[in-house]
Parts: C-alpha cells; sequence; structure tokens
C-alpha cells in the first residue's frame, strides 16, 4: 500500500477478551490485547501514507470456537443454573449472541470510505458488553 501511494485501509480482529482477561484465556486475552496496541502504533505509522489501520473487538461470536468455549466452561457451572450461552445474553445489553454477519459489517464499513477519517480505533462489536 505504501508503494503503491493511494493510501488503503487494514482492519484487524481483536476481541473483547483484549479489553477485559478472564481466567482460563489469558494467553488469548494478552495476544487480543496485542492487536488492539499493534493496530495503534500502525495507525500511527500509516498516517502519513493515507492509511487508515483500525480493528474489531467481537464478543462471543457463534463459531466452533464459541461452541468450544461453551464445552469448556459447562464443566465448571452447576448443571441446574443457566447455560454458558445463557449467561453471556443475560451479561450482554443487546441480548443475543453475536453473529459473523455483526462482525462482517463492522469491517465492511471499517474498510470503507465511510469511515475515511477513522483511525487507530478499535470498534467493539459486542452488544454492548463492553463500552468504553
Amino acid at each position: 500500500m505504501t508503494a503503491a501511494g493511494g493510501g488503503g485501509a487494514i482492519v484487524n480482529v481483536a476481541s473483547a477478551a483484549g479489553r477485559r482477561a478472564s481466567a482460563g484465556s489469558i494467553a488469548y486475552s494478552a495476544s487480543k490485547s496485542a492487536v488492539i496496541r499493534l493496530t495503534q502504533g500502525c495507525a500511527t505509522e500509516l498516517a502519513a501514507s493515507r492509511i487508515r489501520v483500525n480493528a474489531i473487538a467481537p464478543g462471543a461470536v457463534e463459531t466452533e470456537m464459541w461452541d468450544q468455549v461453551q464445552r469448556d466452561y459447562e464443566g465448571r457451572i452447576p448443571a441446574d443454573g443457566p447455560t454458558v450461552k445463557e449467561m453471556q445474553i443475560a451479561m450482554t445489553p443487546m441480548g443475543r449472541i453475536w453473529t459473523a454477519q455483526d462482525c462482517a459489517r463492522a469491517v465492511l464499513f471499517l474498510a470503507s470510505d465511510q469511515s475515511a477519517f477513522v483511525t487507530g480505533q478499535t470498534l467493539n462489536v459486542d452488544g454492548g458488553l463492553w463500552m468504553n
């Protein structure tokens, strides 16, 4: 992009876990926090070349990874209580789990000219779970 000289947009994928670590996922949280800081550093370095660098920080997206997280945590909660998914939904102001389409729409926005003056930002795609 710098060699071509036309500017551009880079969108990284971080995670809500990069905003707040939780027991059992410290390494994952640290790596996603690093993605957020990498995004900010690259945005600063590449701004003069008109390259915008942003990230999204999704929460629990319904994927195979989410399925594994549910299996991992279900052994830690009482069998007669709410499921991991029910607990996640209860914590989320918008009252549902995220979809891949939610993430794709956010990436599309950050990659488009509609966000032409946005750089160095991490957009939470989490239904209001993490507000900052």
